[in-house]
């Protein structure tokens, strides 16, 4: 699915609150990562600016885009929170497709970042735990791995999608 298709014709841009097309603003993104998360949630407050220093200095210059999607209840928290970040935002009135993507990329609780590629394919829905454990990017754009190996501890979503699991001695 293009990424207007996904996002919407136009996004809220930083510099004065602008519209911008959405074509326009993510084109030549390496990917795209959409960032459901909310003001009032302490755990969005704390990844935020992880992201925001991991975005400023490693992610954006690698080519990555960033999407808030806000789980806000009123548009004044929105704003304020927004001006906070480095990146462009789903417009606050788009309530009905800020849902419509949680759906789509199966968003439980926020913070979720997911990342979409110049296609709108997901290539991550993990990619939260990505930045908190490779904040230089280095594994970017964090492709989920083909087998986990769940003596390390990462599960992944197990719960989430169809899984084998092989237990071996």
């Amino acid at each position: 699915m293009p990424l207007a298709k996904l996002l919407g014709e136009h996004l809220l841009a930083k510099a004065g609150g602008a519209l911008v097309p959405t074509a326009d603003a993510l084109r030549g993104a390496s990917a795209v990562g959409i960032y459901f998360s909310a003001s009032w949630c302490p755990p969005c407050r704390g990844f935020t600016p992880q992201l925001i220093e991991s975005y400023s200095k490693s992610l954006h210059p690698k080519g990555m885009r960033c999407v808030l999607v806000s789980w806000d209840r009123d548009e004044q928290s929105f704003t304020d929170y927004f001006a906070q970040m480095p990146w462009l935002a789903l417009p606050y009135a788009e309530r009905e497709r800020s849902s419509e993507l949680g759906k789509i990329f199966g968003v439980k609780t926020i913070p979720t970042l997911a990342l979409v590629d110049a296609e709108g394919r997901t290539i991550t829905t993990e990619a939260r735990n990505a930045v908190v454990q490779d904040p230089a990017g280095e594994g970017y754009p964090w492709p989920p791995p083909l087998v986990r190996e769940l003596a390390t501890g990462d599960v992944g979503r197990i719960n989430e999608v169809p899984s084998l699991i092989c237990l071996c001695e």
